[in-house]
């Protein structure tokens, strides 16, 4: 007879079997793992993403943030023994550039730590959000009334594309079509 197999901890327990690669910059470390990149921090902050998800043109696309903390882990790779080089046509060194982009990324995702310290911090960091997003939409209605010149096939195939996409979306989202729950 089988035995049953019980399954110990939860879903964000990482298998050392699992882990790919991890690097430690300094106040945070980066844990990429067959599944997804981890950022963690001293204060026990983690945020893992996964690296693709299913866009609403029904193709899996790597996440941006998945992007950036494997592409930090590399950068940080490929500069051992060289930090002091110039980064590429630049002014900086390889270490200056390492610096900047370890700034960027952990003022961005201990943001959502910090925000939440301070009511005032955090209504205006949704109302930040909500005039990007603002502008975002502004600019996908803008593309999508603009015709693309007539002998690019590519372009005409992405914007017929894009726009069957926001006529499904607006369906669903006024309730005008059926959905499996509905």
């Amino acid at each position: 007879m089988a035995k049953n197999k019980k399954q110990q901890g939860f879903e964000f327990i990482i298998k050392e079997s699992d882990v790919l690669e991890r690097e430690s910059f300094g106040s945070f470390e980066i844990v990429i793992t067959k599944g997804y990149a981890c950022f963690k921090n001293y204060t026990g902050y983690r945020v893992f993403t996964t690296p693709y998800a299913v866009g609403l043109d029904g193709v899996a696309h790597e996440t941006s943030l998945y992007a950036w903390l494997k592409n930090m882990v590399d950068f940080k790779k490929s500069i051992k023994g060289k930090e002091n080089e110039m980064f590429g046509e630049t002014t900086s060194t390889n270490k200056e550039f390492l610096d900047g982009m370890k700034v960027l990324t952990e003022a961005n995702l201990i943001k959502p730590m910090a925000v939440f310290t301070d009511i005032n911090e955090a209504q205006k960091e949704a109302e930040n959000y909500m005039k990007w997003m603002e502008q975002q939409m502004k600019d996908l209605d803008k593309s999508m009334n603009t015709t693309p010149p007539e002998e690019d096939l590519k372009a005409n195939a992405e914007f017929e594309q894009k726009a069957i996409i926001a006529e499904e979306a607006e369906e669903i989202f006024d309730g005008s079509v059926e959905t499996e729950e509905r």
